[in-house]
């Protein structure tokens, strides 16, 4: 892959996790919808896997009805390939009742496998999640509250696979 066609793959994902993550804060599931693969799997940390784009909308619609979400993606690496890309990172996201209660801060390591489809879009096509610590300085920070930000490096790679 050459300079520039990795140069627009990377801003139409980048595209992608910003409405996510836009999409996700306005509760917006239609939007969401558009974001995955019809054949999209999900795997979550303790849950039954999600399978499909109806799947993902039935799982979310309830959750951000009752809950205002925010996500903040910290991507520790990307592979590009020429219609893939895998990400792997760290989701920070905060729920808070609509209703009324407490916030919950779920922190957890996360790897995307997006897909470029034949309209040019790029959607998530499969997830994996683990809850817990997510990196061993993470849990250095968190147990001496020393309230550093903990921004990650971010670093793009290209794929040897390139067919």
């Amino acid at each position: 892959m050459d300079e520039r066609a990795a140069a627009e793959a990377n801003a139409g994902i980048d595209r992608t996790l910003a409405e996510w993550a836009a999409a996700l804060g306005e509760g917006d599931v239609a939007l969401i919808s558009s974001l995955v693969t019809e054949d999209a799997e999900f795997w979550t940390h303790g849950a039954a896997p999600l399978v499909g784009r109806a799947a993902v909308e039935r799982a979310l619609r309830p959750l951000l009805e009752s809950y205002r979400f925010s996500q903040r993606f910290d991507e520790k690496e990307r592979c590009l390939g020429p219609d893939w890309s895998l990400l792997r990172g760290v989701e920070s996201n905060t729920l808070e009742p609509r209703d009324g209660g407490p916030r919950r801060e779920v922190k957890q390591r996360a790897f995307s496998l997006l897909r470029r489809e034949s309209d040019g879009r790029w959607r998530f096509a499969r997830g994996i999640t683990n809850q817990g610590l997510a990196e061993s300085g993470e849990a250095e920070t968190q147990q001496l509250g020393s309230g550093l930000s903990g921004q990650v490096s971010r670093r793009r790679s290209q794929s040897p696979y390139t067919p």
